[in-house]
């Protein structure tokens, strides 16, 4: 039955005129605009009222459309339809839409992708464009066979309507095919049918025969025999037979339902074909598609199932078109689908292949295959010589055509012992031949009659990691110092050529694998005493076989400086120059530093060079002070620092030559006291500032320790020399004299005998006048060197004052008179006493 938009009757084929029948006086349909949402013209419907006896109905449909214009139409435009099911209640529920879904048939929902801008839609549901002139149908173009189905209750009354119309115009009719015989409302069987096994669209090996009738009782045969204990309205059928069922629907109404003859036999199935491919000067050739008849049928009856070949999957399903087998191709590659069915072409199945009339292949050149060696440059490495693959191919599809590596012109031309992909060399610079064969035919070829490039081993940059860079600090100890990076290279290249090889620092890994950040030769660390420096080693014309090593850049602090006081000595010998004692100050000038050694030069220069030394006890070469310099080197590290050290000429005292100090013995055991600071005027003369102590000896004195006392007693009998030092408060130097020390003995006396006279005064007055001048030489008893005087008493003795000379009158008798005895050498005095 045909549902159309126009005119039934200009329906039918072949595809020769566009239907667009109706003007604008045919009126559209309410309930369709009502369903669909459109505004209906030219509307064309069938509507009926039905009391179905089974629990669904079906019917098998599909729309074709002149609106399948293989364009934008098919993105814009499309006709209505639907089938409207109302229950006994006014229930509205359309049939005519897609599986599983309430989307309407429109021609917007189903299309192909041809191009237009919408793309391709639900295209599985797509059947096909009617070509012109060609036939079944006048339509340009139409669906796939769907299926209305529905839910019913057996018993309603029920009212389907079967609408059809143009949506906005009059323009470009469609029509609704609806199988005949397929209205399906319970009680039938359907056809007869052969069940192919196992393979679709005949798919299982069992077959279920369904009256719809769900609320009658039945009674199912077999080739005229009841089988027992089937009352349903359904039953699987495994057997081939002659089926068909009585039913009764509650003692109202009762029937049979037509017999149906089902055959099983087995479904064919189409093995995988094999792409055929032709060596080709134009890329169009003659194919036998019959190679592939074996290839599909595998071990299957070639007399059961019969091989066609088509130019779409869609003609391939519905058995049209098919090809000869000696086909010539219009594209390549172009796919071909082959149909394998049954005799009765009812059960079949598919499968596809590819045609590619092949090119003879090109080999494009391609430059040298490079890499960089490993560091034991021994120009040997390993090459993936895919790499080289698409550009040898170039335009040419890598899926079309295979390429070949290989180590001679006659191995490329035969195929023969083709490289593995991933090569090692066995010279430096060796020659590759290529050989490009088609994928689906290796006759169909081409090889390089030269070698088409080489393998090329470039020699690393080899970068030796040297040792870290170390420079002395400034007189900031900061921590940071300037560094000549390029004074690294000759250790880094380790002989490679500096004119060929570029060498360059930087501040991290990543810069330096990158080659960028490049430091200037001349440095300074940002990071204080301890950097790390990454260095790049490449050749300009191999950037990529660089290599990175590192060092580290080491600021050492110099040693500390401290302010040290001038090394002052006294001059022994008055002329301006002494030797000094350097390394008095070594203590000093390190400050409690060690590992640092300590060296005195005459100069700035010295000092800094390390040259000029001089050594302890050097003399000043300027007459009275003079400056010095002093190294200071850590023994580690080499640093070094320079401080200064004043050399200062002291002025000695002068100790004066001594009289000896003499005192007399009053007991005459040779021992006396001697009050040394008697001395201290005649040693110093007129020099200021001085102290003078006495020493028993030199050595003591030198050291100038724990003095004598003032008052000493010699320790040596009668005479003992000691040491008087004089020094200067100020600067500490001093000079020693030595003192002798005497004890002179007293003069030796003797009992004297009175001296009496005769007093001869004629008054008896007691009186005489005594020469005492006389009574010497017995006093001084053959002594030498002693000078006798007299005295009347011993107040005068004592300070030997008022002698008695010439003659003495005494003025009592008897009159004591002191005689004093006095060394003429030594000044030491004895007293005797006698009268007068």
């Amino acid at each position: 039955m045909l549902l159309t938009s126009g005119e039934a009757s200009d329906a039918g084929g072949p595809n020769d005129t566009t239907l667009s029948e109706g003007t604008g006086a045919w009126p559209g349909d309410d309930s369709l605009d009502l369903a669909l949402g459109v505004d209906s013209h030219n509307a064309s419907s069938i509507q009926f009222d039905f009391i179905p006896l089974a629990d669904s109905i079906s019917f098998d449909f599909l729309m074709a459309s002149e609106e399948y214009n293989m364009g934008s139409f098919e993105c814009d435009y499309s006709d209505a339809f639907a089938f409207l099911l109302t229950d006994s209640s006014g229930n509205v529920s359309n049939l005519a839409v897609l599986p599983n879904s309430n989307e309407p048939i429109l021609v917007t929902n189903i299309h192909p992708d041809n191009g237009a801008p919408c793309g391709g839609i639900n295209e599985r549901y797509f059947g096909g464009y009617t070509p012109n002139g060609q036939p079944p149908i006048a339509f340009d173009g139409r669906t796939r066979v769907f299926t209305a189905r529905s839910a019913v209750v057996s018993g309603e009354t029920y009212t389907i309507k079967l609408v059809i119309a143009d949506d906005r115009d009059n323009a470009y009719d469609s029509g609704v095919f609806i199988k005949a015989g397929s209205f399906n409302l319970g009680g039938s069987l359907g056809d007869d049918m052969t069940i192919e096994r196992g393979n679709a669209p005949c798919d299982g090996t069992e077959v279920v025969l369904d009256t719809r009738l769900d609320n009658a009782t039945h009674v199912w045969y077999k080739d005229g025999i009841v089988i027992p204990g089937e009352t349903s309205s359904t039953i699987s059928v495994t057997e081939p037979g002659i089926y068909y069922a009585d039913f009764e629907l509650e003692s109202i109404c009762s029937g049979s339902a037509n017999s149906i003859t089902v055959e099983f036999r087995d479904s064919p199935i189409a093995n995988t074909a094999i792409d055929l491919v032709e060596c080709s000067a134009s890329g169009i050739e003659e194919f036998n598609l019959a190679v592939n008849d074996t290839n599909i049928l595998g071990s299957q009856d070639p007399t059961s199932f019969p091989i066609s070949y088509h130019l779409t999957e869609q003609d391939a399903i519905d058995n049209l078109g098919a090809l000869p087998n000696l086909y010539t191709n219009v594209t390549s590659p172009q796919a071909i689908w082959a149909r394998l069915a049954d005799v009765s072409q009812t059960c079949f199945s598919i499968t596809s292949f590819s045609l590619t009339a092949a090119l003879k292949p090109a080999i494009n050149p391609v430059a040298d295959l490079e890499i960089c060696d490993d560091v034991a440059n021994d120009g040997l490495g390993s090459f993936d010589l895919s790499d080289q693959t698409l550009g040898i191919l170039g335009s040419q599809s890598p899926t079309d055509f295979r390429v070949t590596y290989h180590l001679s012109f006659a191995d490329a031309d035969l195929g023969d012992n083709a490289l593995p992909s991933d090569y090692t060399n066995i010279v430096n610079g060796e020659p590759i031949f290529v050989r490009v064969s088609s994928a689906g035919d290796s006759s169909c070829y081409n090889a390089s009659a030269t070698a088409l490039f080489n393998l090329v081993v470039n020699a690393r940059a080899l970068a030796t990691t040297p040792d870290a860079m170390e420079v002395c600090d400034d007189v900031s100890n900061d921590g940071f110092g300037t560094f000549d990076l390029s004074s690294q290279e000759g250790v880094i290249l380790d002989g490679q050529d500096p004119t060929v090889y570029n060498v360059s620092f930087h501040t991290s890994q990543d810069n330096a694998n990158n080659n960028t950040g490049a430091l200037p030769t001349s440095y300074t660390n940002n990071t204080a005493n301890l950097e790390t420096i990454y260095v790049r080693v490449e050749d300009p014309l191999h950037p990529t076989c660089y290599s990175t090593t590192s060092f580290d850049l080491i600021v050492n602090a110099l040693p500390e400086v401290v302010a040290v006081s001038a090394l002052q000595v006294c001059d022994d010998d008055e002329d301006g120059f002494v030797g000094f004692p350097l390394n008095t100050k070594e203590s000093e000038f390190l400050n409690g530093q060690s590992g640092v050694v300590v060296s005195f030069h005459e100069n700035l220069a010295g000092a800094q060079n390390d040259n000029a030394e001089i050594f302890d006890g050097y003399v000043n070469t300027a007459m009275g002070n003079q400056t010095i310099f002093v190294r200071l080197e850590n023994t580690t590290t080499n640093c070094y620092s320079v401080n200064s050290l004043a050399l200062e000429v002291l002025e000695n005292p002068i100790a004066n030559v001594t009289t000896a100090l003499e005192v007399c013995d009053d007991d005459t055991d040779g021992f006396a006291v001697f009050d040394l600071s008697t001395k201290d005027a005649e040693v110093t003369g007129s020099q200021s500032g001085m102290t003078v102590r006495y020493y028993a000896n030199q050595a003591d004195a030198e050291v100038g320790g724990s003095a004598l006392p003032t008052n000493y007693t010699n320790t040596q009998a009668g005479s003992q020399e000691i040491i008087a030092r004089i020094e200067n408060s100020a600067t500490g130097c001093y000079d020693t004299t030595p003192l002798q020390l005497i004890v002179n003995p007293k003069p030796t006396v003797i009992a004297v005998t009175n001296y009496e006279l005769c007093d001869d005064n004629a008054t008896g007055d007691d009186e005489e006048v005594f020469d005492l001048a006389t009574k010497t030489t017995e006093i001084l008893n053959g002594q030498v060197n002693v000078a006798v005087s007299y005295y009347a008493n011993a107040a005068n003795a004592s300070t030997e004052t008022n002698p008695i000379l010439g003659g003495y009158t005494n003025t009592s008798s008897p009159q004591p008179i002191i005689a004093v005895l006095t060394n003429t050498l030594t000044g030491c005095t004895s007293e005797v006493t006698f009268n007068l």
